[in-house]
């Protein structure tokens, strides 16, 4: 005769992590002041800092020039360390598309801070941190209205984070869930969009529904488009797409994950910041 045993649940504990969620600051030392004096009036309690790129200015056609990326890479690093005066904990930054050259092949180490284009690091039990920096151009009717850099794409941009996704779930097992973390957003979504002076594109990638839908994503947070921040969930409510807006606009953002009593991660609260 066999025996049937109940299964065993296993009950874990309520557990929150908090962010600063900070992108396209692009050098302004004035936002960051300003941003200091919130924080020292509003004393809140962070557990990582997620810095989404273009923090520097480099341009493309300055990327020989010795001196233009000395310039960026102190720029990058100064707010590095600014930050880190005030906020007392990881800094995970991505490149965007006006960082220093060495940042996007990670020959660049910044004290106080990790880079985590193309990498995965753990931030919980079952919860980890995916990056991918970078932008591909910005066209408007086949003429070039925004460089990118590195890519020139955005099949080349889909192509290494489907890779990003995949290197991360082998080496995390399948039961852990992802916070991606970009530059750039997906096409999809409101927050993608940008505006160059008259115009107003969408600076998006195509073909990210998929990536995100097929995989255990639990959200997208992205930075390069400084005037749309927002909260929208293109591909369905289990996968909010988070974007901060610009630090050079005043905005930024926080943003809480939670796990419940099934050990399952999710995106908690989510707070727009506008400094102005």
């Amino acid at each position: 005769m066999q025996i049937a045993f109940p299964t065993m649940q296993v009950v874990h504990e309520p557990k929150e992590l908090r962010a600063l969620v900070i992108s396209d600051s692009h050098t302004s030392g004035a936002q960051l002041n300003s941003l200091a004096a919130w924080l020292k009036a509003a004393n809140p309690t962070y557990d990582a800092v997620f810095l989404l790129g273009n923090v520097s200015n480099m341009v493309n056609r300055f990327r020989s020039d010795y001196s233009a990326e000395d310039e960026a890479t102190r720029q990058l690093a100064d707010t590095i360390a600014f930050l880190n005066d005030y906020v007392h904990k990881p800094i995970f930054y991505i490149p965007g598309n006006t960082e220093p050259t060495a940042t996007y092949n990670l020959m660049l180490e910044i004290p106080e801070s990790i880079n985590l284009h193309k990498r995965a690091v753990q931030l919980d039990e079952g919860l980890a941190i995916i990056g991918l920096g970078g932008a591909m151009p910005i066209k408007k009717e086949d003429k070039e209205i925004l460089e990118g850099y590195p890519y020139s794409s955005e099949e080349e941009f889909s192509k290494d984070l489907a890779a990003c996704i995949e290197a991360a779930t082998k080496t995390f097992g399948p039961t852990t869930s992802f916070l991606l973390l970009t530059h750039v957003g997906p096409e999809e979504a409101g927050t993608a969009e940008i505006y160059l002076g008259k115009d107003q594109v969408n600076g998006g990638c195509k073909g990210l529904a998929e990536l995100l839908k097929s995989n255990k994503i639990i959200g997208h947070v992205h930075g390069h488009s400084a005037l749309a921040e927002g909260l929208t969930k293109p591909f369905g409510p289990s996968i909010p797409v988070v974007n901060p807006g610009g630090l050079v606009a005043g905005r930024f953002g926080e943003i809480s994950l939670k796990r419940g009593t099934d050990g399952i991660w999710k995106v908690g609260d989510v707070q727009l910041r506008n400094l102005n």
